[in-house]
């Protein structure tokens, strides 16, 4: 389906149910809690929701294929990897535009294609796992501020999903 359905946890019940992009893939809470970022897959879209109406405010094209989303900490920008695109899509917050295209290099990988994303140290370093159709063995790490290549760390094969350990 094309949608995206809002759970109470608490009390197990269904909130709400609203339409977006072709295949919702990944989404997050903007650190502020008031939107939500759903990653369209076949859409190469992104869905911008508001928490206080559940419903879709706005819509943002990214990159082939996105899959997840995370964000700097103070919420302005928002990383999308895109898997066929083998790139990550860095949009402003404010106006909701695209600011920078960030190019994967595919490192010692047989394809890139981009999954996971984690935003960490302060907000200044970009973490992408490299899937690549489940042969990919790295995590590639980029400046926020330059948008560099910081390092490429060698993982098991096919990372798809990171977490931060504190």
């Amino acid at each position: 389906s094309h949608s995206v359905s809002l759970v109470n946890l608490v009390a197990n019940t269904m909130v709400s149910s609203f339409l977006v992009g072709q295949a919702p893939n990944g989404s997050a809470l903007t650190p502020d809690g008031g939107r939500a970022f759903i990653v369209n897959y076949l859409s190469n879209t992104v869905s911008v929701a508001d928490t206080s109406t559940n419903r879709v405010t706005d819509t943002v094209q990214v990159g082939l294929t996105p899959t997840r989303v995370a964000f700097a900490p103070e919420g302005k920008a928002a990383f999308v990897t895109n898997a066929i695109g083998s790139s990550v899509s860095v949009i402003n917050t404010t106006d909701l535009s695209v600011a920078n295209t960030i190019s994967i290099s595919s490192g010692g990988s047989t394809l890139a294609r981009p999954d996971g994303v984690l935003v960490a140290i302060g907000g200044k370093r970009l973490y992408v796992a490299l899937y690549g159709d489940g042969f990919g063995s790295e995590v590639e790490v980029f400046s926020t501020e330059t948008s560099n290549v910081i390092d490429l760390i060698p993982v098991g094969d096919g990372p798809f999903a990171m977490a931060l350990v504190p």
